[in-house]
């Protein structure tokens, strides 16, 4: 197997997280928003990148201290944004109008960090397996922006059709933290 379709795998496994979430949030936003889109799918694929250079360089000191911790990490992350998204969910619909400050720079930024926690380990990895880690990165980047952008996009589709959209998001980044706690 060639080494780019090695690096196109392990990228698609990787955006995966990125791409449940994304449908999650466009859900929650309800409503088509490209500039939204876009700014989720940046994030991801940037705390993507920054995860797997930090892993790459600091190497085993981080994976031996880290390793135990960033699925449970990524779970507490995804469960409180979940949670959150069911409580704005049962509120009335006045209340959510008046609160769309949820795609704040915080909720981004935490969100960034649960989809990206474990890839430390996975920069190590590609260093174990002879990859280049600058290709492998503006690979991973890449397909991690456009299958969040896809998945934004999908949401709001979702979103557009059903009143509960909420509700499913906050479902959908719940199961994705029990998916990432119990069996990842």
């Amino acid at each position: 197997m060639s080494n780019f379709v090695k690096i196109l795998l392990i990228a698609f496994s990787l955006a995966m997280d990125a791409f449940a979430v994304s449908i999650a949030l466009g859900i929650k936003e309800g409503r088509r928003n490209t500039k939204l889109a876009i700014k989720v799918s940046f994030t991801f694929a940037l705390f993507l990148v920054a995860m797997q250079l930090i892993g790459y360089f600091l190497g085993t000191y981080i994976k031996g201290y880290f390793s135990h911790y960033t699925d449970l990490i990524a779970f507490i992350l995804l469960l409180s944004i979940g949670l959150n998204m069911i409580r704005e969910w049962r509120q009335d619909d006045e209340d959510i109008i008046s609160k769309r400050t949820y795609f704040n720079f915080l909720n981004l930024l935490f969100l960034g960090f649960a989809t990206s926690i474990d890839d430390l380990s996975v920069g190590l990895s590609l260093s174990l397996i002879n990859l280049n880690i600058y290709t492998s990165t503006i690979i991973i980047a890449i397909v991690t922006f456009l299958l969040s952008f896809v998945g934004v996009i999908f949401g709001f589709i979702i979103g557009d059709k059903f009143d509960k959209s909420e509700l499913i998001g906050g479902i959908a980044l719940i199961s994705l933290g029990f998916y990432i706690l119990l069996v990842d």
